[in-house]
């Protein structure tokens, strides 16, 4: 004689009567689906792990390859010699990948393709002028102080082609910004025999935002900007200095 239980269905809102056999055979159902769906989440957290490590192996082995070349692109570690901003550059370089990638990255000397006349001897970041360097024309310094990304910028002193300071001050992206006009007083060499200048022109204070006042530079029968546009120093005034 078997066993019934009376069970509600919560599908058809009624009574049904199931054996014990019978619910056994359900329960064990149940335990097989649980076991089943613990494997897969088991087999999928594996995965995961693995899907992980594989990530971190490629991450580590990608910062390793860019560690490379970093140290191989970035060390100015070598003397060269290689064509520069049209004239022939000597000192130390920073390598890229390729050869052909090479540029001036730490002190050197940039010469004419002739190598008879230097235009730059100084500091360099690459491939630009940047830090203390002067640059020359015709074997004479006509800039001497510091450089930021090819141009003039900072502390510095600006030289005529007879080699008399015109400006030592501050500059700023290649312009005069605040700082002293003819600071020794001549704009010309030589002194008379009391020592005096032989080609006097007044010391001027000057910053950005002022206009250049109009002082007589005795002997050319010119005034100031007169005097510095004739030279050709326009180009290192701001244009409202004029």
């Amino acid at each position: 004689m078997s066993h019934a239980a009376g069970v509600s269905s919560p599908y058809t809102g009624g009574h049904t009567t199931i054996t014990a056999e019978q619910l056994l055979k359900q329960l064990s159902v149940h335990e097989d689906l649980r076991e089943t769906l613990k494997l897969n989440a088991n087999e999928w957290k594996r995965r995961c792990e693995v899907a992980e490590a594989d990530r971190d192996n490629w991450k580590r082995r990608c910062e390793q390859a860019e560690q490379r070349l970093k140290q191989y692109g970035e060390e100015p570690d070598s003397l060269s010699s290689l064509s520069w901003e049209g004239g022939i550059y000597q000192g130390y370089v920073r390598h890229g990948i390729f050869v052909r990638n090479m540029r001036p990255h730490g002190e050197g000397t940039l010469r004419t393709m002739d190598e008879k006349e230097t235009l730059y001897q100084g500091q360099w970041n690459d491939g630009k002028k940047e830090g203390r360097g002067q640059e020359l024309r015709n074997g004479r310094v006509i800039y001497d102080g510091q450089w930021l990304e090819g141009k003039r910028h900072g502390q510095g002193k600006a030289y005529t082609s007879s080699g008399v300071v015109w400006f030592s001050g501050e500059w700023k992206n290649d312009r005069i910004d605040k700082g002293t006009l003819f600071p020794e007083g001549r704009w010309g060499e030589g002194a008379k025999a009391d020592g005096t200048p032989k080609y006097p022109v007044a010391a001027t204070e000057w910053q950005a935002g002022d206009k250049l006042p109009k002082t007589n530079v005795q002997g050319t029968g010119r005034n100031l900007p007169q005097f510095l546009e004739g030279y050709g120093l326009a180009e290192f005034l701001p244009d409202d200095a004029m």
